[in-house]
């Protein structure tokens, strides 16, 4: 490899451990999914890892976590001494093109993101939080208007206010009876909640501005100018009272959670909804586990 070459979004094994370290540095430890299960997830190929790098090692990662219908970003992370230099974009961009190809059942891709409209939070956590939804802007992503609620992995943190975002592979391919089918597919193949459990019996599309169904809107206009390539560690950050962000260039998206049949569960991006839901321990057979984002991206806790 040439002193300058860069290998981007490289499909990758288990057996590849460089990116640990960056993972267990861009996420709090309530945001983590255990490295066994993510790594149980990968050999499954219920989870995806890709990694770009060069030759002096690795410059970002990210895990998809593959549902029926949807790629959902559980986590995207970058060299905290790369960030900002472009190489989240790049491999984010690259990633969208992959998992589309080898996906074609698939309808889009989504991730969560901690809220940026979240009332009590300081301006330092507003901007970097603005920043993430910007980076997703360029990507192509769109935000859903209506409430979104991210579900914890534990019994003692609460769940958490955040924000759905969502890049169609499919054109007309969503409404609101969709948008209500994806969000409880995430619940249940991602958290492993169950079909009775109040968070999901409760899912309503709703706005808190007029009560209705609020479709992908393009508000990237709205973004504009807030930042320029960021860092992404793996998913969109969550956000709740008492909790800090997570470092800057972590990104975790949906920190979906592995199916229940593994028996183990930008810069970074990581995004879960609120709740409880307990880390899952094996992998459904019949729909791969969903995952919780570039080196140029902000953080982002996609749990």
């Amino acid at each position: 490899m040439a002193a300058n070459d860069t290998i981007y979004c490289q499909k990758s094994s288990a057996t590849e451990t460089d990116w640990e370290k960056i993972y267990e540095v861009a996420f709090r430890p309530d945001q983590r999914t255990p490295l066994n299960q993510l790594q149980d997830g990968v050999r499954s190929g219920q989870m995806l890892l890709h990694r770009s790098y060069n030759k002096d090692g690795l410059l970002c990662f990210s895990v998809t976590n593959i549902l029926p219908s949807i790629g959902l970003l559980a986590y995207l992370a970058t060299d905290p001494n790369k960030q900002s230099s472009g190489i989240g974009s790049r491999h984010m961009k690259s990633l969208i093109a992959q998992v589309k190809a080898d996906n074609p059942q698939l309808i889009g891709m989504l991730a969560e993101i901690e809220s940026t409209r979240e009332k009590g939070i300081d301006e330092d956590t507003k901007k970097h939080r603005k920043r993430r939804l910007a980076f997703y802007h360029r990507l192509g992503f769109k935000r859903y208007k209506s409430l979104y609620t991210i579900p914890s992995y534990e019994a003692n943190v609460p769940d958490e206010e955040g924000e759905l975002i969502w890049l169609e592979f499919k054109p007309g391919t969503i409404d609101c009876k969709k948008l209500l089918e994806l969000i409880k597919e995430i619940y249940v193949k991602a958290y492993l909640l169950k079909e009775d459990d109040a968070r999901v019996t409760g899912i309503k599309i709703t706005s808190s501005h007029d009560g209705g169904c609020d479709l992908p809107v393009d508000d990237s206009h709205d973004h504009r100018g807030e930042s320029k390539s960021g860092s992404v560690a793996g998913a969109p950050t969550i956000a709740t009272s008492g909790k800090s962000d997570p470092k800057p260039d972590a990104v975790q998206s949906v920190n979906s959670a592995l199916p229940a049949a593994l028996t183990t569960t930008p810069d970074s991006i990581s995004v879960a909804p609120s709740g409880t839901a307990t880390p899952p321990t094996g992998v459904v057979p019949s729909a791969p586990p969903p995952p919780k984002t570039d080196s140029s991206a902000p953080t982002v806790n996609s749990k």
